[in-house]
């Protein structure tokens, strides 16, 4: 039994010293039982998606900030230019009034607001009485259109009552009037 045991015994030993032959003798059994499948999967789109952000990704990622940056300096330069344009023209324009001048312009102007203001009560009055003198004109206007017709009524009563006179009184002979004689006696 013992032969036995070592011929076990070394065929034990012969695996462990060679494993790649029990591999090479078990890959054809494990083979032969699974279904065959092919050699590599087919990529998706998905998967060649995100292999190319693996490979692009960080280039891409660098260059928007590159261009982030280059717009900050150029935002950033515009403003500072702008910046000294607006202080180079302040100072050009501050020499054009003098702020003495300016005060004593607008002091001007503001003793003839209040001056003004203080006429609108005048001027108010001197409304209301053009209005009143308005309103008289218009009744003397009135009350002489009333009398024009009064008169030309009369006068039309007056013909027809010197008509109705002639019709009954005879026309009298006229006689020529006598020359008037001028102190002195000559004509």
């Amino acid at each position: 039994m013992e032969p036995l045991r070592k011929d076990r015994c070394g065929e034990q030993t012969a695996l462990i010293r060679n494993p790649a032959g029990v591999l090479l003798a078990t890959e054809p059994l494990r083979a032969a039982d699974a279904p065959a499948a092919p050699p590599y999967p087919p990529q998706r789109a998905e998967d060649r998606a995100a292999m190319f952000w693996r490979i692009c990704g960080g280039t891409l990622l660098s260059i928007a900030a590159l261009a982030c940056t280059v717009a900050y300096q150029q935002l950033s330069g515009s403003i500072s230019e702008l910046r000294v344009a607006l202080n180079r023209l302040n100072e050009t324009n501050a020499d054009l009034v003098r702020k003495d001048e300016l005060n004593n312009r607008v002091t001007t102007i503001w003793s003839g607001i209040k001056e003004l203001s203080s006429s609108v009560g005048a001027v108010n009055g001197l409304r209301e009485r053009s209005l009143l003198l308005e309103q008289q004109v218009k009744a003397g206007e009135e009350e002489r259109k009333e009398m024009a017709r009064e008169i030309k009524r009369l006068s039309e009563r007056l013909a027809a009552v010197e008509g109705r006179q002639a019709l009954a009184l005879p026309p009298k002979p006229t006689a020529a009037p006598a020359p008037e004689r001028t102190p002195g006696g000559v004509d």
